[in-house]
């Protein structure tokens, strides 16, 4: 299990860690590339670390490594999300994630049910600002 505090880290990794400082705590990636923005992204089994000149301002989570959030195991069922959606009060959409700015995090696969797209990001504050004109609120539905 790796828990997530909003802002601020993701288990072992703070935002704005260094790549060494990452390494130090992960081991060595078993590949680093770069992404579609030019950061890069060092890539674990089961955790998606991205870092540019701030240091890290992302990491992804698949379900393997049971992601969780204000003692909620994030990719569990669905009920998580309706429970996540209702702790941050202004949930939105975008590009097919739920987005939930008030905590931190994007949820993929959970509302649609897709069980191979299913990942947890903690971004770092500001992170999605750019993405906000394209954002749509996000109402639960059962």
């Amino acid at each position: 299990m790796i828990t997530i505090v909003s802002y601020k880290s993701v288990g072992p990794i703070a935002f704005g860690m260094k790549p060494k400082d990452i390494y130090s705590a992960l081991g060595t990636p078993r590949l680093s590339t770069k992404d579609r923005y030019g950061d890069t992204v060092h890539r674990y089994d089961n955790i998606f670390v991205t870092t540019n000149n701030d240091g890290v301002v992302e990491v992804e989570l698949l379900p393997d490594a049971a992601p969780n959030i204000l003692d909620i195991d994030i990719l569990s069922n669905r009920h998580s999300l309706y429970l996540l959606s209702k702790i941050d009060a202004n949930p939105y959409e975008c590009s097919g994630a739920i987005i939930l700015l008030n905590i931190g995090i994007s949820i993929t696969g959970m509302h649609d049910d897709l069980d191979y797209q299913k990942s947890v990001t903690a971004f770092a504050r500001g992170r999605f600002d750019e993405l906000k004109k394209d954002m749509v609120p996000y109402v639960y539905a059962k």
